[in-house]
This record gives structure tokens, C-alpha cells and sequence, in this order.
């Protein structure tokens, strides 16, 4: 697909955005309702993402507008949301703040808590900066769900291993033998608040976490509680779910 081109007769392609062996995003306009939106062109024609997102309705969540079917595999039009990825956010300050950190975790802790209330819960497996949008007055959206599924009681483990290294949990490295579940995202949260405190990528070893400290002295008690119970080698030592998590966040933003 190339810029200029007109899908449907009815998205007129812009530039491009960057794109992958299963993937190519556009920003577009819709020429009928004459608004910006973003067109991504799913090659794997199983795909599942966009059926998954169809089933999604929350504010922290990137929302679908259609689906089509082309030639070159499903097309997925989404919502245009200005703004920056988090790493893009970060990189301008070279880290945050102890309390903008906090007000982008709990946004993104409540996009999570929603996706693990999901029956069966859906295990979104590629948190990192790049899929997470900053907007006008720090507002959050979960993008690209390419990664995500929903959890199935008894696998041994995953088919496909995903994610990104340093972000993604150790059972979801493809000699594990493990399964990932909604512990599989507590890990990549507590990559993310590393990354939003330091400015920089974790290399997923439980002591770099533990060094936050020498980093950042001044972030309270609580949150680098948090920080490391999110991050523990052992799922069996994190938050079960994003539920628990958020109820911390709460009480820390609020000392």
C-alpha cells in the first residue's frame, strides 16, 4: 500500500508509520466522515486482533472503527488519538517525576484491571513505552494489540512466544515451559514504571529493579514496593492481577 491510495473509497492513505513484516499503519483520512483515523493492515489474514479489540469499550484503549477485508489481508481502522509514545514523553524530560509517573501508571493500571476482568481475562503480553500513548493532559491509550489473547485455563504454555526484551515476564521466553497470564503483564508494568523513573530500558535481571534506588533516592517507599513485587523472576511473587495493583497505586498517589 502507498500514500495517496484511496481503500474502500473511502480512506485516502497519509504517511506511514512504522511497520513490520505482519503489519503496515497509515495515518489516513476518512473521507467520509472527514476526520483523521489510523488504518493498520493486518497480513495475517487469521488475525485476531481486531475481533478482540471490537469486544473492547474502555477510555484507556485504543477504539476500533471498522474492519475490511482486502486483498492484502484484514484492515483495521482506529480511532486517531494525537499524541506521543511514552517513550517519546519520557525521552523530552529524560524521566519523570515520582507523581506524573504515578498519575500515567494508574491510567494504565485501569486499562489493565479492565483487560483482567475480561471472562476469560485477556493477557495484553507486549506492555513497553512504544505501545502506549501520551495525550492532552497526560491521558493514556493501550495501542497495538497484535500480542494479546485471551487466557486459556491449562495450557502448558504458550504457543508463540511474544514480547519485548527487557518488558517481557521470563515465561514468556520460549525455554520457560510456562504459560503467561495476567502476572505476565504485573512484570511488563513494572518495566514500564522503571522506565518512566530512570529514562531508561530495564535489561530484565530482578537487581537492576532492586538499583532503582541509586537512581532515584527520592521515590517514597511504597512505590518501590510496588516496583518490585511487579517485577519478581517468580510469577507466584507478583500481583495475581490487576486489581491488587491498582489498589496500591491508589493508596501511594495519595501519600
Amino acid at each position: 500500500m502507498y500514500m495517496g491510495q484511496v481503500i474502500a473509497g473511502r480512506f485516502e492513505l497519509g504517511r506511514p508509520f512504522e511497520s513490520s513484516a505482519a503489519t503496515e499503519v497509515f495515518l489516513a483520512r476518512d473521507r467520509k466522515r472527514n476526520q483523521l483515523v489510523i488504518v493498520k493492515v493486518l497480513k495475517d489474514k487469521n488475525s485476531q486482533e481486531a475481533l478482540l479489540l471490537q469486544e473492547l469499550h474502555h477510555e484507556g484503549i485504543i477504539h476500533p472503527l471498522c474492519r475490511l477485508m482486502v486483498p492484502e489481508g484484514i484492515l483495521l481502522v482506529e480511532e486517531f488519538f494525537p499524541g506521543v509514545s511514552l517513550r517519546q514523553h519520557v525521552r523530552k524530560q529524560s524521566r519523570l517525576l515520582a507523581e506524573e509517573t504515578l498519575q500515567i501508571a494508574l491510567q494504565i493500571g485501569g486499562a489493565l484491571c479492565y483487560l483482567h476482568e475480561q471472562k476469560p481475562p485477556i493477557i495484553y503480553r507486549d506492555l513497553k513505552p512504544d505501545n502506549i500513548l501520551i495525550g492532552k493532559d497526560r491521558a493514556v491509550k493501550l495501542i497495538d494489540f497484535s500480542a494479546a489473547k485471551r487466557y486459556v485455563l491449562r495450557e502448558d504454555q504458550d504457543a508463540v512466544c511474544l514480547g519485548t526484551i527487557g518488558y517481557a515476564a521470563p515465561e514468556q521466553y520460549e525455554d520457560s515451559h510456562s504459560q503467561s497470564d495476567t502476572r505476565t503483564d504485573i512484570y511488563g508494568f513494572g518495566s514500564i514504571l522503571y522506565f518512566m523513573l530512570t529514562g531508561r530500558d530495564p535489561d530484565g535481571k530482578e537487581k537492576t529493579f532492586q538499583h532503582i534506588r541509586f537512581l532515584r533516592p527520592d521515590i517514597s517507599a511504597p512505590l518501590y514496593q510496588i516496583l518490585i513485587r511487579c517485577t519478581k523472576t517468580d510469577p507466584e511473587e507478583r500481583y495475581n492481577g490487576a486489581e491488587g495493583l491498582l489498589y496500591d497505586l491508589t493508596r501511594c498517589y495519595g501519600q
